[in-house]
């Protein structure tokens, strides 16, 4: 009996290590690419629960639980290259409009990121649960084919990100790429500082044409991240429509005295009310979309001009039906927009 016992505990370590193998062969692939933040769910039965939990109650879930369906519209105006224009703004040295994007952008894509950890109806917003999309463009588009934006795009709804290990790890790697798409915007960016042809941001007419089709998803939190200096202009939409225009130019501005140093907060909002000037409003079915103006730069020379440009959009925002909106005046403390950016992003209905 002596010499039977180490032979029946060999055979016993041997029975346990051959299950040990088995159980590892059949979760290797699900661990494969696990992110830092252990957004992927490792059991299936889990997964499985959580998609019918998601699909079931889409429709009830508020608007902070929401995905995000976030499109950023870039400004590839001569803003870009420090450059003094017409409208009298003058750059700090230290100043780089570049950077101070990129940096905005970053922000942004961080917010969904922390947004994937959150808690929601499963309970558990892991990876396997986000929808979330986001989307970079430009209108107009640059005339250089070799400009793409499709690497800046990503939907997580997308039905190649299944419920099979093969699809989570592809959702996941495209997670981790997220922070890679700031990179794509700062070589966007390069070859048009390198080219020196702007295309510039037709901005009016993304609202007219573009906004309800291109922004906004049934059951999303649908959010519009606007860059402008905030002299709103593009040579391609010039109208006017009695004290309406398509525009915001300082030209305009002294037009309508509103760089008169007389001029008062009060008395610019009750001259914009009174003689009805704005933007010409062509859509009101918006009510859907939150839209967030980012780097309003201002003429400094005209202390007024920065006001007057927020409450032009303020009032035409208001007309084409947006509820929740909010204008930032760049500032020279980046933390300070970075904390305003997700302020906005906080905010619940």
């Amino acid at each position: 009996m002596k010499n039977k016992l180490p032979l029946l505990i060999l055979i016993v370590l041997a029975l346990v290590a051959i299950v040990g193998a088995i159980i590892y062969i059949n979760n290797k692939d699900i661990t494969e690419e696990s992110s830092a933040e252990e957004l992927l769910i490792k059991n299936e039965k889990e997964i499985t629960k959580n998609n019918n939990i998601q699909e079931e109650s889409i429709n009830n879930i508020k608007n902070k639980d929401k995905h995000l369906n976030i499109t950023i519209l870039l400004d590839l105006s001569d803003r870009i290259a420090k450059i003094t224009n017409e409208n009298g703004i003058e750059l700090k040295k230290d100043f780089d409009p570049k950077e101070r994007d990129l940096e905005i952008i970053n922000t942004v894509i961080n917010i969904i990121k922390e947004d994937a950890k959150k808690g929601n109806l499963s309970g558990k917003k892991k990876l396997i649960n986000l929808r979330s999309k986001i989307k970079m463009l430009c209108i107009p588009k640059p005339q250089d084919n070799q400009i793409k934006f499709d690497g800046l795009n990503i939907d997580f709804s997308d039905k190649k990100y299944n419920g099979s290990n093969s699809g989570l790890i592809l959702k996941n790697r495209q997670f981790i790429n997220l922070a890679t798409k700031t990179e794509i915007v700062k070589q966007i960016y390069d070859k048009i500082l390198l080219n020196k042809i702007f295309p510039g941001s037709d901005i009016w007419k993304f609202f007219e044409q573009y906004a309800k089709a291109y922004c906004i998803e049934k059951d999303y939190r649908n959010i519009l991240v606007i860059f402008t200096d905030g002299y709103i202009y593009h040579e391609d939409s010039i109208y006017k429509e009695k004290n309406r225009y398509s525009y915001i130019t300082g030209n305009l501005l002294n037009q309508y005295g509103f760089r008169n140093k007389n001029l008062t907060l009060e008395k610019i909002k009750q001259k914009i009310k009174e003689e009805d000037f704005g933007l010409i409003t062509r859509v009101s079915n918006l009510q859907d979309l939150e839209v967030l103006v980012v780097e309003v730069l201002s003429n400094k020379k005209c202390k007024f001009d920065g006001y007057v440009i927020t409450e032009v959009l303020k009032k035409w925002f208001n007309e084409m039906g947006i509820v929740h909106s909010n204008i930032l005046l760049s500032s020279d403390d980046k933390n300070l927009t970075g904390s305003k950016i997700k302020e906005f992003f906080n905010y619940v209905q």
